[in-house]
């Protein structure tokens, strides 16, 4: 029940690469499933594993990343925590994360819950992201892609089929490429059933 926790590294001024955890990552603040606190580089990594922390600022990749960058990772495993709740990063202040995707469910039982962010702030860039997973949020702010946005969002959806909130940004500004998706038309696949 600590601050700073990760899978791979707690917190990180330099860079993970190509890193992968399977296992259970649980804290209080700054919780992620390959770093809890990044001020550094994340590249090529990706969490499997269950993610849970007590209070707030928990991502299936990272807790918080503070003018670092995430690129090209992925989490697959259930995230949860209170506020800043995100499916690759729970909060992102003056940094960026592209080509990240989510595919495990969110949730959180406070505000700020987004399927790939939980809260994107002043100067926060992402772009070339998705969220596949369900994303359930208790309180306010609770997005397909994010919880809020007072950053940049480019290129970013969610399978609006799958996560059934209705709005891909919780709360803040929004851009005509951020958009729900159905999963027929994220896989070009029409769901069938057999009689």
């Amino acid at each position: 029940g600590k601050d700073h926790v990760g899978g791979v590294c707690g917190l990180n001024r330099g860079t993970i690469q190509d890193c992968d955890n399977k296992g259970t990552v649980t804290g209080t603040n700054y919780v992620g499933g390959v770093c809890g606190y990044n001020l550094g580089t994340i590249q090529n990594c990706h969490n499997e594993g269950t993610v849970n922390a007590t209070r707030s600022n928990v991502g299936g990749v990272c807790g918080w990343n503070e003018k670092g960058t995430i690129g090209a990772c992925y989490n697959t495993g259930p995230i949860s925590g209170t506020n800043c709740v995100g499916g690759v990063c729970g909060w992102n202040v003056r940094g960026t994360i592209g080509a990240c995707y989510n595919t495990g469910p969110i949730s959180g039982s406070g505000n700020e819950v987004g399927g790939v962010c939980g809260f994107n702030n002043n100067r926060g860039g992402i772009q070339n992201c998705y969220n596949t997973g369900p994303v359930t949020g208790q309180g306010v702010n609770v997005g397909g892609v994010c919880g809020q946005n007072k950053g940049t969002i480019k290129n970013c959806y969610y399978d609006k089929t799958v996560c059934k909130v209705t709005v891909v940004i919780g709360s803040g500004t929004d851009d005509p490429s951020v958009t729900g998706l159905t999963t027929t038309q994220m896989t070009g696949i029409e769901n069938s059933s057999a009689d």
